[in-house]
C-alpha cells in the first residue's frame, strides 16, 4: 500500500518487480513496517472521533484481506472503519476506484476532511 505500511523490504527483495503475483506475495508473506507519521496522525484523527477509512488497490481477495487486516493490526491501525479493497474483476484504474470509493463514503454520510495516498 505504501501509504500506512511499506513493503520496502519485501519490494526490493524482489528487484521492485511490477508483477502481480510479486506483489500478492508481497501483501501475503511479506513483514510491512508502519508508516510512523501516518500511523501518528491516524491515532490523533480517531481521539478525536474521525473515522478512518483505509481504500487500497489490493485486490478483493480473502487471502489479501486478512493479511492486510493482520499487517495494519501488527502495525498499530487498531480500528478503522472499513477496509475497501479493489474488485479483481474491476476494470477501473487505481484513481478511479479510488474516487468511486471516497465518493461512496461521502453518500454514506461522512465527510472527507483529510485524504493521504
Amino acid at each position: 500500500d505504501e501509504t500506512a505500511l511499506s513493503n520496502y523490504e519485501s519490494l526490493m527483495l524482489n528487484q521492485f518487480s511490477a508483477d502481480p503475483q510479486v506483489f500478492a506475495v508481497s501483501y501475503l508473506f511479506g513483514n510491512p513496517q508502519p508508516i510512523g507519521p501516518i500511523l501518528e496522525l491516524s491515532r490523533y484523527a480517531q481521539s478525536k472521533q474521525v473515522a478512518l477509512f483505509f481504500i487500497s488497490s489490493r485486490p478483493l481477495l480473502p487471502a489479501v484481506i486478512d493479511a492486510t487486516v493482520k499487517s495494519l493490526k501488527k502495525a498499530g491501525f487498531s480500528a478503522w472503519e472499513k477496509l475497501y479493497l479493489k474488485p479483481v474483476q474491476s476494470k477501473d484504474s487505481v484513481a478511479q476506484f479510488k474516487y468511486k470509493t471516497r465518493r461512496e463514503i461521502i453518500d454514506e454520510g461522512y465527510s472527507i476532511v483529510l485524504n493521504i495516498g
